[in-house]
């Protein structure tokens, strides 16, 4: 595998990067990519996805200076400051990685991560409860709290523990704060368990018995509350019109009103004349289908008003119909509409079209800043295959997802999908056990057990 390749499947987190390492005769040449995914979040989607940590500590293990990707990672953790967003995913990212090595018996890494937590803890002893400073300080310093837990066990849970409830005494925090830390360590240890560990711990702690008083303390209470009426399709476009619309009643519409009501709306906006308000009705369809023929959105698609114009192309994705494809393969040459046609063309797929989307998908830039076309098509690549006629499109499109997406989710349910279609070769079964999706992991394992047992 050249450099750039094992670098483009090493930022989408496959399986491949770890099979290069076992079988190549010079890994060197791999070093210094390793090192730089290290000390970058590589997940597109880290909520849903979690880090890629532990995936980029395992090709780091293939090389015996551990102090190589150690010391740099170290050096940034040093550095960094509590800014939150993708910042924040950096930070768990750096402490997750550094965890892995720690846990592996690095000192320099156990090291690094309790001084961190010492330089959060004294700067949340200072600082000013609400602000947004303290806000940012306390979600690192939570992180930490979560880490050291899982390196050194219950007894790391009680010294943290300890130290938050003298934050509880003297600086007005609550339990609301650490929350995260508080769950984490009941689903590690078992709230039972957790909870006689530390009264007994408490007797001979004034700030671990501060600490227990207050998570002993009920979070909130659940309080029944009058369902809101169903919204309808006057409502609706009497509110689009004065620019009241929310994307929460939008949504609400979507999944609750009937087919009736979603016609009638439907209709509204084949008469509405006013752009921003048929924009924001037509949003309301985004990823079903429009209940009445669709040809006067197809003009909507070449409206001058921006708006209304990327409004019609996004609910054509999901219509039926020839002029569908004939506005798609006019679309498709225009990189700004590319990912549209696309989406339009699979909707309505037909063989010949097969060699065209193939083209247009490789086209298609997949990066970390233009998300909204790549993994766009993704989504509607894996939607048309849960279809009725999915049976149709071929397997290629799943291999794309395979091989060039940055959503390890995405990733997932392809690799499903291709176990379905019985599309999966020995060669992508060897690698998704080194995925860096845990659940593709695990998914794999269990597909070869059951196929083994059945054997």
């Amino acid at each position: 595998m050249t450099k750039s390749g094992f670098k483009y499947a090493m930022q989408r987190g496959l399986g491949s990067c770890m099979l290069v390492l076992e079988s190549a005769s010079d890994i060197e040449q791999y070093r210094d990519i390793i090192l730089w995914g290290c000390l970058r979040e590589l997940a597109f989607d880290p909520q849903c996805e979690g880090t890629r940590a532990h995936y980029l500590y395992e090709l780091a293990a293939h090389y015996d200076d551990e102090a190589y990707f150690v010391e740099p990672v170290v050096t940034a953790l040093k550095k960094m400051r509590s800014t939150g967003g993708r910042q924040l995913w950096l930070f768990i990212h750096y402490c997750e990685i550094l965890l892995c090595f720690a846990e592996a018996g690095n000192a320099a890494a156990r090291t690094a991560l309790y001084e961190k937590y010492d330089v959060l803890y004294h700067k949340l002893r200072r600082a000013h409860r609400g602000s947004r400073t303290c806000d940012l300080v306390r979600d690192d310093f939570e992180t930490l709290c979560s880490v050291l837990t899982s390196l050194d066990g219950v007894d790391r849970f009680a010294s943290i523990a300890s130290d938050i409830g003298a934050l509880f005494k003297k600086n007005g925090f609550t339990e609301n704060d650490f929350l995260w830390f508080i769950e984490n360590g009941k689903n590690i240890f078992g709230e039972k368990r957790l909870c006689e560990y530390l009264l007994t711990m408490a007797k001979d702690s004034e700030n671990l018995s501060c600490f227990c008083n207050q998570i002993a303390k009920p979070v909130w209470t659940n309080t029944e509350q009058e369902p809101a009426p169903l919204p309808t399709a006057e409502v609706l476009f009497t509110a689009a019109f004065s620019g009241k619309l929310t994307l929460a009643e939008r949504v609400r519409f979507r999944r609750t009103a009937s087919n009736e009501e979603k016609k009638k709306l439907a209709e509204h906006i084949l008469v509405c004349d006013i752009p921003s308000a048929k924009a924001v009705l037509l949003s309301v369809f985004y990823g079903e289908d429009f209940p009445i023929p669709c040809e006067a959105i197809i003009a909507d698609a070449c409206s001058e008003n921006l708006q209304l114009r990327e409004a019609a192309l996004e609910v054509l994705k999901t219509c039926h119909g020839e002029a569908v494809r004939t506005l798609a393969f006019k679309l498709l040459p225009e990189k700004e509409y590319t990912a549209n046609a696309i989406c339009m063309l699979i909707t309505n797929y037909c063989k010949n079209d097969r060699e065209a989307l193939l083209k247009a998908l490789y086209r298609l830039p997949v990066t970390y800043s233009n998300t909204s076309s790549w993994h766009g098509v993704m989504h509607h690549i894996l939607w048309a295959f849960g279809q009725e006629a999915y049976q149709t499109y071929p397997r290629e499109f799943l291999y794309y997802i395979y091989q060039n997406s940055l959503c390890s989710g995405c990733r997932e349910d392809a690799v499903k999908l291709l176990v379905q279609e019985k599309g999966m070769t020995s060669e992508m079964m060897n690698e998704c056990h080194y995925d860096s999706n845990e659940n593709i992991r695990k998914y794999i394992a269990h597909i070869q057990k059951v196929k083994k047992d059945n054997e």
